[in-house]
């Protein structure tokens, strides 16, 4: 996340390497995609689309806003459909990580809610240690849209410190915690600093 003009010239030099260069087209399509998750945008006329909006705009603030957080709001009128996705990164290259939060929602004209939290987190230095998580929630009927989404993206959070929480004692079933070298493992430092990303990326 957050990375592409750097991986551009990363990819540039491999394909160079091999005496070929990048397909433009697929370059243009990344590029497109990349705009436009980060790019906040409205296109909707009805005063319901227009209040989600401004809550929701409120709610990035509050949560997504942290130092060096990037945020951008989507919402959109499909058919009788809103269609709502709240993004965020951070991109810390000084300390070799980089993290997204992707949520796509769909409202309907009935307040049945439903979606998907998409997690990218990204660990380099030393070794490439990378998470990815994505989770569906609903379809639900409720009454207040925001308030749900907040509870939802909390619950995406806590599955992820919960599954941080037991990944050490996991991994430490598949190898010995002291190897031959008798200098101990330390199984959970990538994945403490993976969620503590998350953690300032969505701030709590």
């Amino acid at each position: 996340p957050g990375q592409l003009p750097s991986l551009e010239e990363d990819f540039q030099a491999i394909f160079a390497a091999n005496g070929d260069t990048i397909p433009e087209d697929w370059l243009e399509q990344v590029r497109a995609e990349t705009t436009k998750a980060t790019t906040s945008s409205y296109d909707a006329t009805t005063p319901k689309a227009m209040e989600l909006y401004e809550k929701l705009k409120q709610y990035q603030s509050d949560f997504y806003s942290s130092k060096g957080v990037v945020s951008a709001l989507v919402v959109e009128e499909k058919a009788d459909n809103l269609v709502v996705r709240t993004y965020a990164e951070q991109n810390d290259t000084a300390n070799c990580q980089a993290g997204s939060w992707t949520a796509d929602w769909t409202v309907s004209s009935s307040q049945q809610v439903k979606g998907t939290v998409k997690i990218h987190a990204f660990c380099h230095e030393g070794a490439t240690v990378q998470l990815l998580s994505s989770r569906e929630f609903g379809p639900l009927t409720i009454t207040n849209v925001v308030t749900q989404i907040e509870e939802w993206d909390q619950e995406a959070m806590d599955s992820i410190r919960e599954m941080n929480d037991n990944m050490g004692d996991k991994l430490k079933s598949l190898r010995r915690v002291m190897p031959v070298t008798r200098t101990k493992m330390n199984w959970n430092v990538e994945g403490h600093r993976m969620v503590q990303l998350l953690g300032n990326t969505s701030k709590k």
